[in-house]
């Protein structure tokens, strides 16, 4: 940066200057660090929270399955397993034929 402006816009370095393009590097260099960091924070967050939704819908997901096997195999009809468990009587259907 020091190149630049020396070079490309013929500005004579100083130690003055010099301490002070310094000073501006390494103040730029907090502020990227601090965004990296805030972002990853964030990022981590998000990812956090999605996992957390996802493993609480497929818990439920797998309870349901565990509730409509154990209703058909005491004999509730296909229509009340899917009443009781708010699935359509397909996909009820579907999850008994996948988990004979």
């Amino acid at each position: 940066k020091k190149d630049i402006i020396h070079n490309e816009y013929n500005v004579p370095m100083s130690k003055e200057l010099d301490k002070e393009v310094d000073l501006m590097c390494d103040i730029s260099s907090l502020y990227i660090e601090r965004g990296l960091q805030q972002g990853l924070q964030q990022g981590l967050q998000k990812g956090f929270d999605l996992g957390v939704k996802q493993g609480r819908e497929q818990g439920i997901m797998k309870e349901k399955i565990s509730t409509i096997v154990e209703l058909s195999k005491i004999g509730v009809s296909l229509e009340n397993i899917a009443r009781a468990t708010h699935i359509s009587s397909k996909e009820v259907l579907d999850i008994l034929n996948t988990n004979k």
